[in-house]
């Protein structure tokens, strides 16, 4: 599993990612002030190890994907780069992920406050 792509939906920029260990997030130009911005995440190729007894992507992992990427989003789009905890997650799985396929991550921060930030993110496959 390697990310490959992250897309801002801020500024329209695409970033290719050659070293899994180091994605950075940059957001210019003018803020949609009813929404903070967005950022799109492509995963590649989820391995087995994160399959489930159905041999389709487990919840838990999906939810530890979720948690990081909303994480990194309100990083990246924070002008002061705060970092950030979970407060709430709450997860609807409307279907199951496949294993070997890629995820494309599209996670909107929509509220960006002095102590709370407010995210929203939806996992689609190819």
């Amino acid at each position: 599993m390697t990310i490959t792509e992250v897309f801002l939906g801020a500024s329209g920029e695409t970033y290719s990612v050659s070293d899994e260990n180091e994605v950075a997030i940059k957001s210019e130009g003018q803020i949609n002030p009813a929404m903070v911005g967005s950022v799109t995440i492509k995963v590649d190729n989820i391995d087995k190890w994160f399959a489930n007894g159905y041999n389709t992507i487990h919840g838990g992992a999906m939810s530890v994907w979720v948690d990081c990427i909303t994480g990194l989003a309100i990083y990246g789009l924070d002008p002061s780069h705060r970092l950030s905890v979970s407060l709430n997650l709450s997860l609807d799985f409307i279907n199951a992920g496949r294993i070997g396929h890629s995820l494309f991550f599209k996670c909107a921060v929509i509220k960006l406050g002095k102590s709370l930030a407010f995210c929203e993110c939806y996992v689609l496959d190819e």
